[in-house]
């Protein structure tokens, strides 16, 4: 075991999370997560082996030997997780850790850690602008991303602002949040601050959980299979949500719980960090359009989660192309508007593209069978 202070990388094997051991580090959210897949993504099928032919006991007497380390930005010290054997056993309450590596594996096929992401994966561009999509400090900044972050730094500590721990470290989550605000430092800042709240509330309460389970096996949004570059596809399907009776909070709690689960159990720091969204109209009319849901749940979503979406696809939306184009201009912003793809019945084209068809259902254009039940846990891997 090595000590790991800021800005150090682990060289050796990613270790499992005893969950019950790392209740004191709730206010932590995501470094581990990092830690453990970013920095051994490359080395991972050599670390599962030596996982295996390495003896638990001696694991458990390297731990205790161990110093305790220096996490995210900050100056304060917490103990390092404890080593302990491989677990499948899930903590679905607090999303914001990572599960072990054991469980990670039910999520992320071998492929996609040795995935390496092309410039488009890295950098969505257009005509008139572009947006960072990987910001794991193993994709370099360009120049004025970097003047800008240093600019933002600046103005945090000018300001005696608190910035919290896990933020500004190899993640680039201030990264995230400046570009995200189109690098106007006070949003950014209140974005930010947001955030950290919203990790803050969790754990979630079992009762809840039980509750939002039942709900997001009803199939009317859940997750599913990934792209050709690995991202997870979030699928909705409007004809369900319209007919959904649970009231708007539940639902947007619900959603916001979903996503940090994706971000922590699917996505790969500096390899993975986005999905793909598809949004299914077929059988809506057009009064059916739940317009004042949709409207709700994409402000927290976009304030919470930046630049995580990568592509939109509005499938079977003939008529409704206007309508919906309405609602999302006034509540999108403008960098994420030009990832929309709105499209009639004749989608497969332009989602096979960026979808191959082994990862799609029929009623997409896929060689999946429709998926009727079991929505969550997802199917990733």
């Amino acid at each position: 075991m090595v000590e790991r202070g800021p800005g150090q990388k682990l060289t050796e094997r990613p270790v499992s999370i005893d969950l019950a051991e790392f209740e004191d580090c709730y206010d932590q959210p995501q470094w581990w997560h990092y830690q453990a897949m970013a920095d051994n993504a490359k080395q991972y099928a050599l670390q599962q082996k030596e996982q295996q032919s390495a003896s638990p006991t001696a694991l458990r007497e390297e731990e205790k030997q161990a110093p305790p380390s220096t996490l995210g930005s900050g100056s304060s010290t917490q103990r390092p997780p404890a080593v302990v054997e491989e677990s499948a056993v899930e903590n679905f309450l607090n999303p914001t850790i990572v599960p072990s590596i054991t469980v990670l594996r039910k999520y992320i096929p071998q492929a996609a850690f040795d995935f390496v992401p092309a410039r488009i994966d890295v950098m969505w561009e257009s005509e008139d602008s572009m947006q960072r999509m990987i910001f794991h400090e193993s994709q370099p900044l360009e120049q004025r991303e970097q003047d800008a972050l240093d600019g933002f730094r600046r103005y945090i500590r000018d300001n005696n602002l608190f910035l919290p721990q896990g933020y500004d470290n190899e993640t680039r989550l201030i990264e995230r949040f400046l570009e995200g605000a189109r690098f106007k430092v006070e949003d950014a800042y209140k974005q930010l601050m947001f955030h950290h709240e919203f990790v803050q509330g969790f754990p979630i309460q079992i009762d809840a959980f039980k509750s939002w389970k039942e709900e997001l096996n009803k199939g009317y949004a859940y997750v599913y299979r990934r792209d050709r570059s690995f991202r997870p596809l979030f699928i909705m399907n409007v004809n369900k949500v319209k007919k959904v009776k649970t009231d708007h909070e539940t639902l947007i709690n619900m959603s916001t719980f979903m996503i940090q689960f994706i971000i922590t159990h699917a996505l790969i720091p500096g390899k993975v960090e986005n999905w793909v969204s598809i949004i299914d109209m077929k059988d809506v009319g057009i009064t059916e359009i739940p317009k004042t849901l949709i409207t709700k749940m994409t402000k927290p979503l976009q304030d919470l989660f930046k630049s995580r979406l990568y592509r939109l696809y509005i499938i079977n939306s003939q008529w409704a192309i206007k309508i919906v184009w309405s609602i999302a201009k006034n509540v999108v912003d403008p960098l994420t508007i030009k990832k929309f793809c709105l499209q009639g019945d004749k989608f497969q084209k332009e989602l096979h593209s960026l979808v191959d068809p082994s990862q799609l259902e029929k009623k997409f254009g896929g060689t999946l069978p429709d998926k009727v039940d079991n929505f969550f846990p997802p199917d990733l891997a």
